[in-house]
């Protein structure tokens, strides 16, 4: 017997590849439950309507008869009025408004949505799609990705410019500008290698090459490929200003590599501080440097974040999140 008694609609679109990911990933840690992924939002009675995005916001006018309606809302700034005063509108028509962090539900509060509506959900990782590689495969990935082997190798994998071309313009939510400042100065003292994925990564890219930073930039058709990827770092840098997740140092965790993060998103939930991975100040690239080096530099300060970090992210993966789902979103409103 399925233990939602409502078919839930999940409404996400092809826009926005990470969330149409965690759409998928729902479907199938949801399996057994009455569960539909679609584009459209079509009209159907005794069900959940569940948006993927705030963006839907835009598009939503009132609540059908006999449905109950859930809005995600990973992130937001507080001058996006027009999103926030569309919610604030429209709150009474919305049973849940989901979110993956206590920064983002407090941004939430402060612009006026009732706090009994907000519950939090985080982001997760399939764990097991992640391994820590032996340094023999280590040296293997590098060779196939054409990494030098000596090389101590920086990674970003993001889309952090704005729109889907050439991304010469910097999505400054995401932090590449901050990334490149930090890059800068770390090179100076520790010559680097950086490992971007990601489409729209124009920006950083150019200032890698004005700043003689040499870097291997891989768009991949196939998110789950890039596993390979994290096993080829020595450390990860996430320096946004904005967030939801990320996912990435959840990734790291499950891959076996260290993590500096600013605190953005969930990543105060996920790191702690000088256990598993460090956090720092957005902004505060001065030190964020000191900490890469300081982990670069301390082969134990690497071992007990990736001991610390394996552990942690097992309260991550999708099998924990999807019951979380079921049991903080969907029952309630069955």
């Amino acid at each position: 017997m399925n233990s939602i008694s409502k078919r839930i609609f999940y409404i996400s679109d092809d826009a926005n590849w990470v969330i149409k990911e965690i759409g998928q990933s729902l479907k199938s840690a949801l399996a057994a439950e009455p569960f539909f992924l679609t584009k459209n939002d079509y009209f159907k009675l005794f069900c959940i309507r569940h948006y993927s995005t705030r963006y839907a916001i835009n598009r939503f006018f009132f609540r059908r008869p006999f449905t109950k309606v859930i809005f995600t809302y990973f992130h937001g700034d507080d001058a996006d009025i027009e999103i926030l005063t569309a919610f604030k509108k429209n709150q009474n028509n919305i049973d849940v408004i989901h979110t993956s962090c206590e920064i983002t539900k407090q941004h939430l509060i402060r612009n006026g949505i009732n706090e009994k509506k907000i519950i939090i959900v985080p982001i997760g990782i399939d764990v097991n799609q992640f391994n820590v590689v032996s340094k023999q495969r280590k040296k293997e990935i590098r060779l196939e990705l054409e990494i030098p082997q000596d090389a101590t190798v920086i990674g970003s994998f993001q889309k952090d410019g704005n729109g889907w071309g050439e991304g010469l313009e910097p999505k400054l939510c995401k932090g590449p500008d901050l990334f490149c400042d930090t890059v800068e100065l770390i090179h100076k003292e520790k010559p680097l290698f950086v490992l971007l994925t990601g489409p729209s990564r124009g920006y950083v890219k150019k200032r890698l090459e004005k700043a003689n930073i040499p870097f291997k930039h891989i768009y991949l058709e196939d998110y789950k490929k890039i596993t390979d990827c994290f096993n080829a770092l020595d450390l990860y840098l996430v320096t946004a200003r904005l967030e939801g997740g990320p996912r990435a140092p959840m990734e790291c965790m499950a891959s076996g590599v260290p993590i500096i993060s600013t605190k953005v998103g969930q990543t105060p939930e996920v790191i702690d501080h000088g256990e598993n991975g460090y956090l720092t100040d957005i902004g505060d690239n001065e030190k964020m440097k000191d900490y890469a080096l300081e982990v670069l530099n301390n082969s134990e300060l690497q071992e007990k974040f990736i001991k610390s970090g394996l552990e942690k992210v097992k309260r991550y993966d999708f099998g924990v999140i999807s019951n979380e789902y079921i049991e903080k979103l969907y029952k309630p409103l069955c």
